[in-house]
């Protein structure tokens, strides 16, 4: 490997995708890892096939931005205005077909068309729980980032992908093999996550304890080198259940607030998107007179041709942003129950406004500290999930089956991590798998990463729970992010810890080349240690 050139670092997680250049303190691009499929445009042909659609082409912009198009009936593209008769060159046929395939693609990808109503438009998620289950849209949103967002030739670059500890051998197989024969990178490196975090946290040794939006693991790293049979993994205890249970909260807090509303036939048109509100100026009559004004209208006409994974998604963007914006973890357990009086502000709890995109300003009360109670007191799930019509998901119905489960021995712990029922619980579990030396060294540097440990007060609870453990007698230290004032480094961890890495003199002998890629094939081990 030519040790000038730039590596690039990647990491598609299950609500964001992060990449970025080796040492930068940032990501260069952050944007939803969810795709956008258009069903109207996956029959489309190859424009010089002759069978195109073209009242079909001239929509496909999401913008309503038009450009070149190819001539149906007879296959030839030819150039627009008194021209038209003459064939393009070879160049400029290349130049339009190229455009026009960018722009009859069915998949739509970045935050600001993801949120805006396609009336044909259906929101696929390639990773959910560290693990890739649409391969198709994965391969789309690799072109995109590599395309429109960083603008690089995937061939001269070196790429390093941060991958969850859990990911199936068989994903990182096909990853290589997409990155080699499709892109055609020089070199690959798959980095354990866990391992990236602490070297973004400038340790080598760490409990890293990691809370995302699709799943939730706690690992030990020694050395550089993540425990795998010591690591603990939910799909269930995450950031998504979190959002589930805020969003059931939420929706009620909006039914309140418009005087207790019916609950409607489809729960997810009670939080509604922005696209749904139109502005509309009125006159009114007060006692200086005569006054016009602008208020907010809801149309709610225009969802009924909107998939309903598309609102999903646009209500999931307005959910992470109450969690950022209102949610409290509490120092100690939380004892209240989570009923609210009739002004939706329980006693004790300091209320929080917010406005939702329709404009409807909502009181949030104790459920500021119910919901993310959740994740180290799990019975509090019952109430929450208690809300008949107001969309309670699978996942809060498999954590309310798993809290009245016995609670696991550690060695249950070990074939199948899904049986917890708390955060400290699985560090707990992390730990006890350790001897004595090695829990004293990780107690000493407890790292939380993932999204939602952003949420205030997670590190004050985590070290008390871990505290209150009579099992846990060494001193504990929870990692705070170096990066003081931005709280974003938390999640963004995986992506900087491989900058780091990466950028070093010494990584070099540990790229995969391509051309140790074509000698090998699928016989290399991907799970060498830094």
């Amino acid at each position: 490997m030519d040790s000038g050139v730039s590596a690039l670092v990647f990491d598609f997680g299950s609500r964001y995708v992060k990449a970025g250049w080796a040492g930068e303190s940032a990501p260069s691009v952050f944007m939803p890892s969810a795709v956008g499929y258009r069903k109207s445009l996956a029959t489309q042909s190859d424009p010089t096939s002759g069978d195109v659609d073209m009242h079909a082409a001239e929509d496909i912009a999401i913008d309503g931005t038009t450009d070149v198009k190819p001539e149906a009936s007879t296959g030839l593209v030819q150039r627009p205005g008194p021209l038209s008769q003459q064939p393009l060159t070879l160049y400029e046929e290349d130049m339009v077909d190229r455009e026009w395939k960018k722009k009859s693609s069915p998949w739509y990808m970045g935050a600001e068309k993801l949120y805006r109503p396609v009336p044909d438009g259906d929101i696929r998620h390639p990773i959910q729980g560290g693990v890739v289950h649409d391969w198709e849209a994965l391969e789309a949103l690799w072109r995109h980032v590599y395309d429109r967002e960083l603008q690089v030739d995937p061939s001269s670059h070196p790429v390093l992908v941060a991958q969850s500890l859990h990911a199936p051998v068989q994903d990182t197989r096909r990853m290589a093999r997409f990155l080699f024969e499709t892109l055609n990178v020089p070199a690959v490196y798959f980095a354990p996550s866990p391992v990236l975090s602490a070297f973004a946290s400038a340790t080598h040794t760490a409990l890293v304890l990691d809370v995302g939006a699709g799943h939730s693991s706690a690992t030990p790293v020694v050395d550089g080198v993540a425990l795998r049979r010591r690591s603990i993994h939910s799909t269930t205890m995450c950031g998504g259940l979190l959002e589930d249970a805020l969003a059931v909260q939420l929706r009620r807090r909006v039914l309140q607030a418009h005087g207790n509303l019916p609950v409607p036939a489809d729960p997810s048109h009670i939080i509604l998107p922005r696209f749904a509100v139109r502005h509309q100026r009125v006159s009114y009559t007060g006692v200086a007179g005569t006054a016009d004004a602008t208020v907010p209208v809801t149309d709610t006409d225009v969802l009924s041709g909107i998939s309903p994974s598309v609102l999903r998604l646009c209500e999931q963007y307005t959910v992470s942003d109450v969690m950022a914006c209102c949610l409290e973890v509490s120092e100690t357990a939380l004892n209240l129950p989570p009923v609210p009086d009739d002004r939706g502000v329980a006693v004790g709890v300091g209320p929080s406004e917010y406005q939702l995109p329709d404009c409807t300003t909502i009181h949030m009360g104790v459920e500021r500290l119910a919901v993310p109670e959740v994740l180290f007191h799990p019975a509090t799930i019952h109430p929450l999930s208690d809300a008949p019509g107001l969309g309670v998901t699978d996942l809060m119905m498999r954590a309310v089956a798993r809290v009245a489960q016995p609670t696991p021995t550690p060695a249950a712990l070990t074939h199948g991590g899904e049986t917890h029922t708390s955060i400290h619980g699985m560090a707990h579990a992390a730990l006890t798998m350790c001897n004595d030396q090695t829990q004293r060294d990780l107690l000493g540097c407890v790292v939380p990463v993932g999204g939602v440990t952003n949420i205030t007060g997670f590190n004050t609870r985590l070290k008390a729970e871990l505290e209150g453990s009579e099992a846990l007698t060494y001193r504990i230290k929870v990692h705070t992010s170096p990066m003081s004032g931005i709280r974003a480094h938390r999640g963004n961890a995986p992506m900087i810890g491989g900058g780091i890495v990466s950028s070093l003199s010494a990584f070099g002998n540990m790229w995969v080349t391509k051309a140790q890629y074509q000698e090998k094939g699928d016989s290399i081990d991907w799970t060498q240690p830094l």
